[in-house]
Protein backbone atom coordinates (compact mmCIF):
# COMPACT_ATOMS: atom_id res chain seq x y z
CA UNK A 1 0.00 0.00 0.00
CA UNK A 2 2.64 2.52 0.88
CA UNK A 3 4.48 1.50 -2.30
CA UNK A 4 1.37 2.43 -4.34
CA UNK A 5 1.04 5.88 -2.50
CA UNK A 6 4.47 6.97 -2.99
CA UNK A 7 4.44 6.06 -6.50
CA UNK A 8 1.33 7.95 -6.83
CA UNK A 9 2.96 11.19 -5.08
CA UNK A 10 6.55 11.07 -4.71
CA UNK A 11 7.68 14.87 -4.94
CA UNK A 12 4.04 15.88 -2.64
CA UNK A 13 5.21 13.23 0.29
CA UNK A 14 8.90 13.70 0.05
CA UNK A 15 8.26 17.62 0.56
CA UNK A 16 5.51 17.29 3.14
CA UNK A 17 7.39 14.77 5.29
CA UNK A 18 10.31 16.97 5.18
CA UNK A 19 8.31 20.41 5.96
CA UNK A 20 5.88 18.83 8.43
CA UNK A 21 8.25 16.46 10.56
CA UNK A 22 11.74 16.30 9.61
CA UNK A 23 11.58 13.01 8.15
CA UNK A 24 13.24 11.75 5.16
CA UNK A 25 11.49 9.84 2.26
CA UNK A 26 14.95 8.45 1.31
CA UNK A 27 15.17 6.36 4.91
CA UNK A 28 11.94 4.54 3.79
CA UNK A 29 13.24 4.19 0.16
CA UNK A 30 16.71 2.90 1.15
CA UNK A 31 15.39 0.73 4.44
CA UNK A 32 17.69 2.97 6.79
CA UNK A 33 18.02 1.63 9.80
CA UNK A 34 19.19 3.33 13.03
CA UNK A 35 21.79 2.15 15.37
CA UNK A 36 19.74 -0.03 17.19
CA UNK A 37 18.63 -1.81 13.96
CA UNK A 38 15.24 -0.53 13.35
CA UNK A 39 14.15 0.88 10.96
CA UNK A 40 14.10 4.95 10.55
CA UNK A 41 10.81 4.98 8.65
CA UNK A 42 8.62 1.60 8.28
CA UNK A 43 6.10 1.57 5.71
CA UNK A 44 3.39 1.40 8.96
CA UNK A 45 4.94 4.85 10.27
CA UNK A 46 4.96 6.26 6.61
CA UNK A 47 1.56 5.35 6.47
CA UNK A 48 0.49 6.67 9.26
CA UNK A 49 2.06 9.88 8.90
CA UNK A 50 0.44 10.34 4.83
CA UNK A 51 -2.87 9.56 6.88
CA UNK A 52 -2.42 12.06 9.26
CA UNK A 53 -0.80 15.10 6.65
CA UNK A 54 -1.57 18.38 7.48
CA UNK A 55 -4.57 19.51 5.60
CA UNK A 56 -2.62 22.33 4.02
CA UNK A 57 0.49 20.11 2.42
CA UNK A 58 1.07 19.41 -1.03
CA UNK A 59 -0.17 15.66 -0.49
CA UNK A 60 -3.33 16.19 0.82
CA UNK A 61 -4.03 18.84 -1.69
CA UNK A 62 -3.22 16.69 -4.58
CA UNK A 63 -4.42 13.15 -3.65
CA UNK A 64 -7.56 14.86 -1.36
CA UNK A 65 -8.84 17.09 -3.01
CA UNK A 66 -7.31 17.17 -6.88
CA UNK A 67 -5.10 20.37 -6.49
CA UNK A 68 -8.61 22.22 -4.49
CA UNK A 69 -8.20 24.61 -1.63
CA UNK A 70 -8.81 23.20 2.01
CA UNK A 71 -12.08 23.60 3.59
CA UNK A 72 -10.65 26.52 5.53
CA UNK A 73 -8.94 28.65 2.31
CA UNK A 74 -12.41 28.17 0.69
CA UNK A 75 -14.06 29.83 3.50
CA UNK A 76 -11.66 32.47 3.36
CA UNK A 77 -12.25 33.34 0.27
CA UNK A 78 -16.27 33.52 0.35
CA UNK A 79 -15.89 35.51 3.42
CA UNK A 80 -13.59 37.87 0.68
CA UNK A 81 -15.94 37.44 -2.29
CA UNK A 82 -18.95 37.92 0.26
CA UNK A 83 -17.10 41.05 1.41
CA UNK A 84 -16.49 42.10 -2.60
CA UNK A 85 -20.35 41.66 -3.86
CA UNK A 86 -21.29 43.46 -0.94
CA UNK A 87 -19.01 46.53 -1.78
CA UNK A 88 -20.76 46.27 -5.27
CA UNK A 89 -24.36 46.32 -4.06
CA UNK A 90 -23.37 49.42 -2.05
CA UNK A 91 -21.10 51.12 -4.67
CA UNK A 92 -24.20 50.43 -7.20
CA UNK A 93 -26.96 51.74 -4.72
CA UNK A 94 -24.90 54.73 -3.75
CA UNK A 95 -23.80 56.01 -7.25
CA UNK A 96 -27.21 55.60 -8.55
CA UNK A 97 -26.54 52.66 -11.27
CA UNK A 98 -22.89 54.60 -12.41
CA UNK A 99 -20.48 52.46 -10.30
CA UNK A 100 -17.31 51.17 -11.76
CA UNK A 101 -17.09 48.86 -9.25
CA UNK A 102 -16.28 45.59 -10.59
CA UNK A 103 -15.97 42.49 -8.41
CA UNK A 104 -14.96 40.02 -10.93
CA UNK A 105 -11.61 41.03 -11.06
CA UNK A 106 -11.74 40.37 -7.30
CA UNK A 107 -13.22 37.18 -7.03
CA UNK A 108 -10.61 34.28 -5.34
CA UNK A 109 -11.67 30.80 -6.75
CA UNK A 110 -10.49 27.66 -6.42
CA UNK A 111 -7.90 26.41 -8.84
CA UNK A 112 -9.87 23.48 -9.87
CA UNK A 113 -12.80 25.96 -10.35
CA UNK A 114 -11.12 28.31 -12.39
CA UNK A 115 -9.72 25.66 -14.35
CA UNK A 116 -13.39 24.18 -15.55
CA UNK A 117 -14.79 27.18 -16.11
CA UNK A 118 -12.00 27.95 -18.09
CA UNK A 119 -12.60 24.81 -19.91
CA UNK A 120 -16.22 25.20 -20.21
CA UNK A 121 -16.10 28.81 -21.64
CA UNK A 122 -13.93 27.17 -24.34
CA UNK A 123 -16.33 24.51 -24.93
CA UNK A 124 -19.16 27.18 -25.20
CA UNK A 125 -16.87 29.55 -27.67
CA UNK A 126 -16.64 26.40 -29.56
CA UNK A 127 -20.18 25.44 -29.75
CA UNK A 128 -21.02 29.18 -30.92
CA UNK A 129 -18.71 29.41 -33.78
CA UNK A 130 -19.92 25.81 -34.52
CA UNK A 131 -23.72 27.41 -34.57
CA UNK A 132 -22.46 30.55 -36.41
CA UNK A 133 -20.83 28.56 -39.20
CA UNK A 134 -24.03 26.09 -39.35
CA UNK A 135 -26.18 29.21 -39.79
CA UNK A 136 -23.81 31.05 -42.64
CA UNK A 137 -23.83 27.76 -44.41
CA UNK A 138 -27.59 27.25 -44.10
CA UNK A 139 -28.33 30.83 -45.52
CA UNK A 140 -25.82 30.34 -47.86
CA UNK A 141 -23.06 32.80 -46.53
CA UNK A 142 -19.30 32.60 -47.39
CA UNK A 143 -17.10 34.80 -46.42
Amino acid sequence: MALWIVRQFPRQIRRDLDRFHGRKLADWWRGTRDTTGDLVLSSDELLDYLEWMDDDGAFKTDADRGGGWTTKQQMLAEIANEAYRFRASYHLVSSKGESTFDTDELEFVDPVVRQKRAEAAEAEAERQQESQRRFEADIGFSS
